[in-house]
């Protein structure tokens, strides 16, 4: 049943009519509050003698502008739907509706024509984002005085990996103390490909539990370099924590988690991939993955996040980029992470480290590699890096085994398995 605004008084008080200021006047109310409209709104009863009739004008109709909002290369567009405009977004190449904004988005560059068709034709209007105040770049200088001196981290990773192995792993990535906020505060420092410093992240480990350390309110105690100098609206665009290694290790695969500590504790144990963190879900965008559009990329999403991190994937329309579900489907308990799986096994002699220096591991682990090799064999052998399937063979051999068995290769390499059977 249709609801109304407005509707007539169902009470049986009367008012004097605008019309014929007889005491016969029913006066319209306001569903939304229960108020009395205007006095002039209602009906006289008297409808052959007076026949006196308003009612409150229809609300305007709210006409939705036709926009196109630029960030970071990624046209958002919005518009009142018309035929003419439908056809015309249509034309946009690699769009996506976003259900959430309820905005189709698109690349830019690849569609300057469709846009300035749409500006040209639909009168939209291009709004760009506001000038940002210039980054402020954290020295340097002081990154490395910062990651001199040690902090709870470095203490918790000791306990794990003993003194050397902790010093190995550190000395890959940048991670320092900072005692401005919280005594023992760690900072992972983010460094891009082309050796930028960008931001730090600050937070306090429990030196005997290895767990972050959270404040009265159960909130956890973070911040960030910038937000300790004052200067939080100054802060570069974000890049992976690690990301400096992939120039210093240009043919390593790449493992992708959630939390700088995840990254630091995996290398220690998988130093054969380049083990970056996003910084949660939120950090899987296509500017920040643009780096890594040459590489061969695996995700490994906490547990009980894989179907949004797939979605995010999906998203990013990168077909060398795919997800783990090593967590799900293992059962691993709620919230764990790789890390919480990986410090279960033994460590590898020396660091980095290779094949040939395998220590006894679980039946589990060595599944957990066989399924990395047969997805990244899978992943280069349809995009036809022959050379590179070589290296996994070689790789596999190193280890002392024959080849990946067949039950995971129908699972994580269905394509390649069957080229092989045929």
């Amino acid at each position: 049943m249709k609801q109304y605004r407005y509707i007539l008084d169902t009470g049986s008080r009367k008012h004097r009519c605008p019309g014929c200021n007889q005491k016969t006047f029913v006066r319209m109310v306001d569903t939304g509050t229960g108020e009395y409209a205007p006095d002039e709104y209602g009906r006289c009863d008297r409808e052959q003698r007076c026949g006196y009739f308003m009612a409150p004008p229809p609300p305007e109709k709210t006409v939705k502008p036709n926009i196109i909002r630029v960030v970071d290369g990624i046209a958002s567009i919005s518009f009142e739907y018309s035929p003419e405009i439908v056809e015309a977004v249509k034309k946009l190449k690699s769009r996506k509706y976003d259900s959430n904004t309820k905005q189709w988005q698109c690349p830019c560059e690849a569609n300057i024509d469709q846009m300035a068709a749409l500006i040209k034709m639909h009168g939209f209007a291009i709004i760009q984002p506001e000038p940002r105040p210039e980054p402020f770049l954290i020295p340097f200088d002081d990154i490395q005085r910062s990651c001199k001196l040690k902090s709870y981290f470095h203490t918790c990773l000791v306990e794990l990996l003993g003194t050397d192995r902790a010093a190995a792993v550190l000395s890959n990535y940048h991670v320092g103390l900072s005692n401005s906020k919280w005594p023992g505060a760690t900072v992972f420092f983010s460094v891009d490909i082309n050796g930028q410093p960008r931001r730090g992240k600050v937070m306090v480990f429990d030196p005997n539990t290895s767990k972050r350390v959270k404040d009265s309110g159960g909130k956890a105690l973070i911040s960030s370099i910038h937000a300790i100098l004052g200067k939080r609206n100054e802060k570069p665009d974000a890049c992976f924590f690690g990301e400096h290694l992939l120039k210093k290790y240009p043919d390593k695969p790449v493992a992708v988690v959630e939390s700088e500590k995840t990254a630091v504790i995996a290398s220690a144990y998988l130093p054969e991939f380049i083990w970056l963190s996003c910084d949660g879900s939120g950090g899987i965008s296509r500017p920040k993955f643009d780096v890594l559009k040459d590489r061969r990329v695996i995700l490994f999403p906490d547990m009980g996040c894989a179907d949004k991190w797939q979605q995010k994937a999906d998203v990013l329309g990168m077909p060398n980029v795919t997800v783990s579900r090593y967590l799900e489907d293992n059962n691993a308990p709620d919230g764990s992470d790789i890390a919480d799986f990986l410090t279960t096994q033994p460590l590898l002699e020396d660091y980095p480290a290779s094949w040939d220096q395998l220590p006894e591991h679980t039946e589990e682990y060595l599944k957990f590699r066989f399924i990395n090799w047969a997805e990244s064999f899978e992943h280069y052998h349809a995009i036809g890096k022959i050379d590179k399937c070589q290296s996994i063979l070689d790789e596999i051999a190193a280890a002392g085994f024959d080849a990946i068995p067949d039950e995971i290769m129908i699972k994580h390499a269905p394509i390649t398995f069957k080229n092989i059977q045929e």
